[in-house]
């Protein structure tokens, strides 16, 4: 058995340990722990002056490049809208920053702002079968009308789309769409018939794990609720009026592009070039020219390829009576 002494060796030993430790550590080995103790210090200490200095650079040159690009840019779209009336459409979750910085390069496009729409929480939210009997009467007063088979998000988004063109029935749409307790739409201003539609889109979800809830049912394919469909939303807008839509190039703007539909995408939204890159591509779609422009890698090149957008076609005046159908006129005047 373990007896006292060696318990007392045991403790005798820990304590001349100790000793020994601290007489070397206040006396020989003293002034060789603070000097590497002070040297790690010193190294550490210009470690982050030297980021300061470079984040300070690279703020400079981000700056610079910034001051270039907005330079550059108000060039490239100057005047490329002039005499056009763009509608902007602001759907959920996007910022009003995001909206800002489109509104802003259409207007140093010289184009006018038609009308600007945000899509209500509403849109998501109702229940599906009010949202089936709102389209259906909806659908009266759209010419062309959408097909039989289209899902209630795509004649509600047809009728938004036809809406901001300012056709006949503008007003009526207005008054449906933008009423009641729980409008769809909310509208700002008066509607002026638009030469194209901007769709602006939220910037992208963060990426959050999360464990799905045991109970949890997936969502049946073309729920209009819980299943928003926004690349055919997308696509009932552009039967309208030509439409170019910016957002995230890793959701909504990747979504369109996958769906194959006939409209022109600007990904990468909150960032500068982005807001340039609408006043050029809507000029490229009033060609007929689609894109996917932008840094994702669905994008097919960073801008259009810059065109300027074609003559304003000036309404028809009726033509005046020629002399001898004055004279006709005149000599039928006094017939029964």
């Amino acid at each position: 058995m373990i007896d006292f002494r060696y318990h007392l060796v045991s403790l005798i030993s820990v304590f001349l340990a100790l000793a020994v430790g601290i007489v070397l550590g206040a006396g020989p080995l003293q002034e060789s722990i603070g000097d590497t103790l002070t040297d790690q210090i010193d190294v550490l200490r210009a470690d982050r002056d030297q980021l300061r200095i470079d984040i300070a650079e690279r703020t400079m040159d981000l700056e610079d490049r910034e001051a270039w690009i907005v330079d550059v840019g108000e060039q490239l779209v100057e005047d490329s809208l002039a005499g056009r009336d763009v509608a902007l459409l602001v759907l959920p979750g996007a910022t009003d920053d995001d909206v800002a910085a489109v509104a802003d390069q259409l207007e140093a496009a010289g184009a006018g702002e038609a009308a600007r729409a945000r899509l209500t929480e509403a849109w998501t939210t109702t229940e599906p079968g009010y949202r089936q009997t709102f389209s259906q009467q909806l659908a009266g007063y759209l010419d062309p009308a959408p097909d039989a088979e289209a899902s209630s998000d795509e004649v509600l988004a047809t009728a938004v789309g036809q809406m901001l063109a300012g056709g006949a029935e503008a007003e009526v749409l207005r008054e449906l769409l933008a009423g009641g307790d729980e409008p769809f739409v909310a509208v700002d201003g008066d509607i002026v018939p638009a030469s194209a539609l901007v769709v602006v889109g939220p910037r992208p979800e963060p990426v959050v794990p999360v464990e799905p809830a045991a109970s949890a049912t997936p969502t049946e394919e073309g729920d209009d609720v819980e299943d928003p469909a926004w690349a055919r939303v997308v696509a009932a807008f552009a039967t309208a009026l030509p439409t170019v839509t910016v957002g995230s190039g890793a959701e909504l703007i990747l979504a369109i592009r996958e769906a194959g539909i006939p409209t022109s995408t600007v990904d990468s939204i909150g960032e500068l070039p982005a807001a340039i890159t609408v006043p050029l591509a809507i000029a490229a779609e009033l060609n007929g020219v689609h894109g996917r422009y932008g840094f994702a890698p669905s994008a097919e090149s960073p801008v259009p390829v810059i065109v300027p957008a074609p003559p304003l076609v000036a309404p028809e005046e009726p033509a005046e009576p020629t002399a001898a159908a004055t004279a006709g006129a005149d000599g039928c005047a006094g017939s029964p």
